[in-house]
């Protein structure tokens, strides 16, 4: 094989676009394409993605979550009403945000109070039970 021309003078057709290009302004592309240098386009870094690691997951120490203990509920002042229907005497406690469905057992425990000596003072005198 000998020399080859400089293409100087020569043109050469884009295989984006059809049209005729001077030889020496024509590049190649990543997917092997011939195209002016207007129309290059890099090629696109999501075609080759770096590799990654996944995300830890996993701790060194972990432990279970705890169970919480049952929390008392304080109720409004007043919370009881009294509502009798065709013979029933039913009991209507007004509890915010409660979260209790049918079914569910409650206690009423007495309320106890602490004056300035830290002394436990009871106010109310006996537990009651209540089904809903």
């Amino acid at each position: 094989m000998g020399n080859l021309s400089r293409g100087k003078y020569a043109y050469m057709i884009s295989d984006r676009s059809g049209q005729r290009f001077p030889y020496q302004e024509m590049v190649q592309e990543w997917n092997g394409s011939w195209v002016h240098i207007t129309e290059y386009e890099p090629k696109h870094p999501q075609l080759e993605p770096k590799p990654h690691q996944a995300d830890p997951e996993g701790l060194q120490y972990a432990h279970p979550d705890r169970i919480e203990p049952p929390v008392i509920i304080e109720l409004t002042p007043n919370p009881f009403t009294t509502i009798k229907y065709a013979g029933s005497t039913y009991i209507n406690v007004y509890s915010e945000d409660h979260g209790r469905s049918t079914g569910n057992v409650v206690r009423f425990r007495p309320r106890y109070k602490f004056d300035h000596r830290l002394d436990m003072k009871l106010v109310l005198p006996k537990c009651m039970y209540l089904h809903f």
